[in-house]
């Protein structure tokens, strides 16, 4: 199985969805199970994949171990999202919703996508 980070529509919402597809999505946010097969990966190069289709390679350039609780607007925005409300309706979804989000540990992983390689 090929390392990539994998986004759907349906957990991103479809405006931050085209945001992806245009390379404007700078951060994904992951548990520890989902983010361990990068924390060995910094300056990496993998595939970003929305709903199952390539989009482009992109190079993590990050990765910090934060709370959810503790994410802010300029994480948000980061993550192509306008604000921080959105931003944490979209962690719901993704099944950050059966505790309170200060207490989900969460890994910020920062990417960007790899010149010549971005899809149109």
């Amino acid at each position: 199985m090929t390392l990539a980070l994998a986004f759907t529509t349906h957990v991103l919402s479809p405006k931050v969805a085209e945001r992806l597809k245009l390379g404007g999505v700078l951060q994904t946010v992951r548990s520890r199970k989902e983010a361990a097969p990068f924390l060995m990966r910094r300056g990496s190069e993998v595939p970003v994949t929305l709903d199952g289709q390539l989009l482009y390679r992109a190079r993590i350039t990050s990765i910090r171990r934060a709370m959810l609780g503790d994410l802010t607007q300029f994480d948000a925005e980061l993550g192509g999202f306008d604000n921080l409300w959105a931003f944490k309706s979209a962690a719901r979804r993704a099944g950050f919703r059966f505790r309170p989000s200060e207490e989900y540990e969460v890994f910020a992983i920062q990417f960007q996508p790899v010149k010549g390689f971005l899809l149109k």
